[in-house]
């Protein structure tokens, strides 16, 4: 991979009356270009028809929404139960697809998340749809999902963290549909997966859905049961769900490369990348084309030189022409927190 920092191109300015419809000017931009959406929060989602975000504060905190054209945020958990929110999706109906502990028991309640459905129009609360899932969900057509889960019977040993877990359990990896009978949802259809990762992959973590929900890309890392701490070991795959096809997009290598979110005619994604060595790097978004060992380019920089700073978690909205990331500094609370949601443009 070239190196990041040294590529960052002429910057483009996000002063457009419409967010969603103003012409791209460059290849690559800056955090400190990119429009600052909300102060405080992290892991955001594009609405179906990209006109908002829907984005946690915190980690086991509450769930929220901006809209883009007004800049307007509202609390969408505030007057239910919960015991924390972690992550938030959309569905394709618009309701809200929430990642929360049943019971918080601190930081370990990351590695066995429950799913509920929260209806669009806020009338109920948190409705439980009886999954437990580690880390993130992939979200595809007609509310097919995929996502990792420990297996049954499995649970942290005394003292053990998560983060130790997830270096030492071999995850199982489902797929199945959220459906609605008489207005309440639940997850039909539970397949597990039961294709290999590429050898060498000991974690894998579903992504997103491309080519009309068949294949599942996923990133790999070299940790988990039977792969030692040391090489990063970390590439971009596809699989596909019918065939059992892998596909190698970026092969298992030392960079820091976490596939992200995909455009949605499937042709490209984005990727938090770093050519850093060991540990969570700061991180940098790169863009990767969906072809075979495809091409990875810089995106938006998020680093500087002799700091913390970095930038992750970036989805691409329905158009293509935007994507959504955090600011994510090293060192900042556990992975995967963030510091404010921005909003940049992509190149055409």
């Amino acid at each position: 991979m070239t190196r990041i920092r040294n590529l960052i191109a002429p910057i483009f300015a996000l002063l457009a009356a419409s967010v969603i419809a103003a012409p791209a000017t460059a290849q690559t931009t800056s955090i400190d270009e990119a429009r600052l959406l909300s102060p405080f929060g992290e892991r955001p989602a594009f609405s179906p028809d990209g006109s908002r975000i829907a984005f946690v504060d915190k980690a086991y905190g509450d769930a929220y929404e901006i809209e883009i054209a007004t800049g307007r945020i509202r609390n969408l958990t505030a007057h239910v139960p919960h015991q924390g929110v972690l992550r938030i999706h959309y569905l394709e109906n618009g309701d809200y697809l929430i990642l929360a502990p049943k019971r918080h028991v601190g930081a370990n309640s990351r590695i066995n998340l429950d799913l509920f459905v929260l209806d669009r129009r806020l009338r109920t609360g948190l409705q439980p749809l009886d999954q437990g899932v580690f880390e993130g969900v992939a979200i595809g057509p007609d509310n097919l999902i995929a996502w990792q889960q420990l297996p049954a019977g499995r649970s942290l040993e005394p003292g053990q963290s998560w983060i130790t877990a997830f270096m030492s359990v071999q995850f199982e990896h489902y797929t199945g549909r959220i459906v609605y009978e008489d207005g309440r949802p639940r997850i039909v259809d539970r397949q597990l997966v039961t294709a290999q990762p590429p050898e060498g992959c000991g974690f894998w973590e579903v992504q997103d859905f491309r080519d009309n929900g068949q294949e599942v890309v996923f990133t790999c890392a070299g940790v988990g049961p039977g792969v030692m701490p040391g090489p990063r070991n970390m590439g971009v795959f596809g699989l596909n769900l019918r065939t059992e096809q892998l596909t190698t997009y970026i092969p298992l290598g030392e960079d820091y490369v976490e596939v992200e979110g995909l455009a949605h005619d499937g042709t490209w994604a984005t990727v938090e990348c770093s050519e850093a060595d060991g540990g969570l790097p700061a991180l940098d978004i790169c863009r990767l084309e969906l072809v075979p060992n495809g091409t990875l380019s810089p995106l938006v920089i998020g680093t500087q030189p002799g700091t913390p700073r970095g930038i992750s978690n970036s989805v691409v909205s329905p158009n293509g022409r935007w994507i959504a990331f955090q600011r994510s500094d090293v060192g900042v609370g556990e992975p995967g927190e963030g510091q404010g949601v921005y909003l940049a443009r992509t190149p055409d």
